[in-house]
Order: structure tokens, then C-alpha cells, then sequence
């Protein structure tokens, strides 16, 4: 293998193992008196919202059932290079494949032809030649730390070269095959070749695309477009000790990472054309906390709200307990938070409130 020394850590997203949760419900009493509660408090003012920001029925009229739940210490493991060559390079032998040493714990296995590429480690990624028109021309402009940002409605659709039902067997099977388990489908985009031949006439007439594309770093022109060009997408969520892992890679203030559980497979007429698959998490230990009322975290929320200018219309549209990925004291730790979608035009984002202590991450 050739061994090349590099200073750095690769972007990414990060894939844990499902498990079982053991969450304590209020008794009914209680329950009651947490509706009872909140609706007092918002007869009283204290939800009042700034004029732009609105709460959906999801997030106003939920009630949690959620007393308690477990602090998570975690530790990552990497993949095992030589069954992802197996999978998806077997006509390739790992002694030419590149290693690359960012350090001790961190190397990545590399392999690159002129028709697929991946880069394997405490991450995974992989694509292939004809996932390139689709990742320009395709749903989504761009994957971000709050999932993707679309271009059109990302609906869903079967294709004529096979079913959604179809693709998804075939991914769920690779990434068992892969180690990756606990992978929920959150969204399926169907991706249509007349809709991308119609993108690609247009970006071919921007002058920055053209420079774009002679630098090689947009493919060349397409000579055709067939059903076979077709293709899914498919947005993924790892569950954990019972609760998603919702964020993707995190900076913390010493510049050390941190990274969730969103993943995304790509899928065409010739198989799997895309994988973005993270770290597994391994639980080592877990400690149950007990959790703030709902009603108080509204309330937190609320007032995040009262203390910003906020200029254009948000709709805080869902919400959910989720685990919330953190290093602390040099150990991993996933950390349950709750996890609002706030919605603001054609774009959105996440909050990230702790549901033990209230800050917000």
C-alpha cells in the first residue's frame, strides 16, 4: 500500500448501531397537569412570539412522555477496509490502495479509478462516475450540518429502471453488509433525467459554470439523457439507544470534532452510486438524568426568540427528543436534547435545546 502522511481530518457524517431506549412515562396525572400548565402560561403571555415566528399544532400541542433518559459515553469504530473492498472495489487489490495517516487513531484507505472512488476509515465515502450529473443537476444544492438544502420538493416517485422498494432493499443489504445498522429512512427523492437534462441546458449558458467545467470541476457535457440516468436519493437517520442522532459534524471551541447520525445512499440504474455514511458509535456506558419539563423548554425556546431580530417569516414546524453528540473531558458522550425544525422560507435549521439543563448547543 503506498502510505502518505497528512495533516487533517476528513468532513463527515457519522453512522451509529441501533439500540433500545428506556424512557419513564408521566403517570396520567401528571401528564394533565403539564397540558394544563402550558395552556395557562400561553392564556398569561409567556408564548408570546415576536410577529415573524410562529409555532406549528406539532410543536405548540405536543406533550412529552419523557421523565428521564440516558447520558450515553460512546467510543467510535471504524470500518473494516477490507470487506467495503469486497463490496464495492472487489476487482481491486488493497495493497494499491492509498493509505492516508492524519494520525494514530485517524487513517483512511483510498482507492480512486475513472469510474468510482472511495475513501474509507472512521468514515465512508463513495461515488461513482454517474452520481456526478446527479449531484449537480439533481434535489438538493448542497449537505449541510442541518441535513440537505433543496432545490425543488424532493418528492418521492417510482422510476421506470426500478422501485423505491427495489433500491431500498439493495442499500439496506449493502449497508448491513458495510457494519452500518440502525440507518431509518427520513426522506426518498426521486430524481428525474428530464428534470436534470433541463438544468444541465441552463447552467451551460452561465459563464461560470463554463469556467467551471474546463477547470474539471464539473463533469463534461452530457451527450444524452435516457431513462437510465434516473436515479433515488435517499436521507438517512441512525437511531441509538432508542433516539435519533440528528446533527452531523460539529466543531467544538477547541477546534476538536464531533459528528451525528445523518447519512445519505444514491441510487441509479447500475446499483448504489453514492454513499455518505458516518462514524459507529459504540455505547461503552450509560447513566439515566432526569429531564426538564416540556413546558420549560417551550418556554427557553420562546425566549431564544424574544432576544433575536428575526426578519423574515420562521415557522418552528417539528420537533422531537433526540441525541445530541458532545466530547467532553476527552470522551464522546451523546447527550439528549430536544430538536426543534424551524423552518424559514426554502431553507431550515435545527435547534438544539439540552433537555437536562436547558442551554442551548
Amino acid at each position: 500500500m503506498k502510505r502518505i502522511g497528512i495533516i487533517g481530518l476528513i468532513g463527515c457524517l457519522i453512522i451509529g448501531s441501533i439500540g433500545c431506549g428506556s424512557p419513564k412515562e408521566n403517570s396520567p396525572n401528571e401528564m394533565s397537569e403539564t397540558v394544563y400548565d402550558r395552556q395557562e402560561e400561553r392564556e398569561t403571555g409567556v408564548f408570546e412570539l415576536p410577529a415573524q415566528v410562529t409555532f406549528s399544532e406539532e410543536v405548540s400541542g405536543y406533550s412529552s412522555e419523557w421523565m428521564e433518559y440516558e447520558v450515553c459515553d460512546v467510543e467510535t469504530v471504524p470500518y473494516d477496509e477490507e470487506r467495503v473492498r469486497e463490496i464495492l472495489f472487489p476487482e481491486s487489490d488493497l495493497d494499491d490502495w492509498e493509505v492516508y495517516e492524519y494520525s494514530e487513531e485517524e487513517v483512511f484507505y483510498n482507492y480512486a479509478t475513472g469510474k468510482k472512488n472511495v475513501s474509507v476509515g472512521s468514515t465512508l465515502n463513495y461515488s461513482t462516475e454517474n452520481w456526478a450529473w446527479k449531484s449537480i443537476f439533481g434535489p438538493y444544492t448542497t449537505i449541510s450540518s442541518d441535513g440537505i438544502q433543496y432545490k425543488g420538493s424532493g418528492e418521492a416517485a417510482d422510476l421506470p429502471f426500478c422501485t423505491i422498494e427495489e433500491a431500498l432493499g439493495d442499500i439496506r443489504e449493502t449497508l448491513q453488509a458495510l457494519g452500518y445498522e440502525g440507518a431509518q429512512v427520513q426522506n426518498i427523492h426521486s430524481i428525474d433525467h428530464k428534470s436534470m437534462e433541463e438544468k444541465e441546458a441552463q447552467a451551460l449558458e452561465d459563464e461560470a459554470y463554463q469556467r467551471e467545467q474546463e477547470a474539471g470541476r464539473r463533469p463534461p457535457e452530457k451527450d444524452s439523457w435516457t431513462d437510465e440516468d434516473d436515479g433515488y436519493l435517499f436521507e438517512l437517520r441512525v437511531e441509538l439507544n432508542g433516539l435519533p442522532i440528528l446533527c452531523s459534524t460539529r466543531v467544538l471551541p477547541d477546534d476538536s470534532t464531533v459528528a451525528g447520525g445523518e447519512a445519505y445512499a444514491g441510487y441509479g440504474s447500475t446499483g448504489i452510486e453514492y454513499l455518505e455514511l458516518g462514524v459507529l458509535y459504540r455505547i461503552t456506558e450509560k447513566k439515566a438524568e432526569p429531564l426538564l419539563p416540556y413546558g420549560q423548554i417551550l418556554n427557553i425556546l420562546v425566549e431564544r426568540y424574544n432576544n433575536l431580530i428575526v426578519d423574515s417569516p420562521t415557522v418552528v414546524s417539528d420537533v422531537q427528543l433526540a441525541y445530541y453528540p458532545i466530547i467532553e473531558n476527552e470522551q464522546r458522550k451523546l447527550l439528549p436534547v430536544w430538536a426543534f425544525k424551524a423552518e424559514t422560507g426554502t431553507t431550515s435549521q435545527y435547534i438544539y435545546i439540552n433537555a437536562i439543563d436547558g442551554t442551548e448547543l
